[in-house]
Parts: C-alpha cells; structure tokens; sequence
C-alpha cells in the first residue's frame, strides 16, 4: 500500500470511529432518560473511571509503560552520556534528559523490548539505575526526592512552604485592560500576575491573542508593577528567539 492507501484507509476509520461515537451518544441518551424517569443521577464517575480504566488494560495492558531513571557520575564524559541515551533508545525507550549542575539524569519513558535493568548499571558513566513502577513519574520524589521549587526574579518561589496566588485575564486584550487587571492582582496580594500572549484556537476566525505585542504589555507591566511578576501563557515554541527579548527564564 502506498501512502494514498493508507490516507484512504485513515478516512475509513475515522468515518467508523464517528460512527461508533455517535451510536455511544444515542445509547447514553437513552440510559439518561431511564434514569431521570427513576430518579437515579445521570452521571456516575465511579462507574465511568472504572469503564475507562478497563478499556486502557484491554487495549494496552497493565504494565506496558515503563519508566527507568538512569543516575550519571559526577565524572561522567558527554560520550558516556550519549552512550546510555543510544542504549536506552535501542531498547524501546523515549529518553528525558536532566544535567543539573553537577550531575545528569536520564529517565527513559517507553515500551521497550526485554531487557535488565542491571545491564545498564554496567555502562560507563553510570552510578545508579532504578526502575520505578509508581504513578507520575518525572513529577514523583522517585525522579526528583528533593523535591522541585522554581525561583522567580521577584524573589517569590513556587514549589516551596507558602502558597503562591497567580491571578489575571486568559487572554491579553488591550493596555487597558492589563493595566487595570495588574493593579488588582496587587492589591489583592497575589505574586503574579497571569496573562495570554498566544493563544491558539481551533477556528481560524477567533481571537488568536495579541502575539508579540502583548508579550510586549506583560513585560511592561511586570517592569513598572514593583512586586507583581508575569506569567505568560505562551504557545509558541516556533517564535523563541524573538521570546527571548521580552521574557526571563525562572530558576529551579
């Protein structure tokens, strides 16, 4: 089959799969109706995140993710580096790297084919190799037992003993408008303020935000606002190097 086949056989299934949820619907709206007639609750989330949870482990099995952190030497040569990442990739992995300041982490992501763990212990470079089958791996203190707190430039740290409050509009819509949001978010106590430069839509015809320009406002919002620092939502990994002239990078 050439790739012209395959689009078709795509439009198929998606032609099947809007089939099937279209007929999920109907039968759903008829439970519905028997249960208002009983007065039963229409929704059940127990019930739902059990179906759900079944689902995946038909389709995908309880233990096909799987998660290693690979710990570096503080010696370790970018070549050892590189060569773990290699092996870790031949296997079946997606490698998440971490360099602090003194040392590298690699956590690979994936299904990979058999293997033993305690091979990789014996690559160059290596001083530790766990496997980890908790949830929320990279975000859990098997990945990170310190724990993460990011630093801003106004001294505030998220991550750490005291709450942090961000507050402000989805969207930037206009000077005025962050302006007068800004001053509120202050004196209402909160670190920072919160705003949308890019955003991004599914219709082509709605507001998209205002791009540059109201990276622009936050920037000087946070210079003139003594205390309040911006954080911006921004979707827009393609403009980074005109970023960088009007954003900072926080701290871990």
């Amino acid at each position: 089959m050439d790739i012209a086949d395959w689009r078709k056989r795509i439009d198929e299934l998606d032609l099947e799969i809007v089939a099937l949820i279209n007929a999920r619907a109907l039968a759903a709206q008829e439970i519905g109706k028997l249960k208002r007639s009983t007065s039963l609750p229409v929704y059940e989330p127990n019930r739902e995140r059990v179906i759900v949870g079944e689902d995946w482990l038909k389709h995908y099995g309880r233990d096909r993710k799987v998660i290693m952190i690979v710990a570096m030497l503080e010696t370790a040569r970018e070549e050892d580096i590189q060569g773990v990442i290699e092996r870790l990739v031949q296997v079946g992995f997606n490698v998440h790297r971490t360099t602090g300041t003194v040392q590298t982490v690699l956590a690979g992501v994936g299904t990979p084919t058999h293997f033993d763990h305690k091979d990789f212990e014996l690559l160059p470079g290596v001083a530790e190799v766990i496997r980890i089958s908790s949830p929320y791996k990279l975000a859990g203190r098997g990945f990170r037992p310190e724990g993460t707190i990011v630093r801003f430039a106004n001294g505030v740290a998220v991550g750490g003993d005291e709450i942090v409050v961000m507050a402000g509009p989805c969207s930037v819509e206009s000077r005025e408008q962050i302006f007068t949001v800004a001053q509120q978010v202050k004196a209402a106590g909160a670190s920072f303020l919160r705003g949308g430069a890019f955003k991004p839509r599914s219709s082509p015809y709605s507001f998209q935000g205002m791009g540059l320009e109201g990276l622009k406002l936050l920037k000087e919002v946070r210079d003139r606002t003594d205390r309040v620092e911006i954080a911006s939502c921004v979707h827009a990994v393609r403009r980074r190097d005109r970023l960088g002239r009007h954003v900072e990078r926080s701290s871990r």
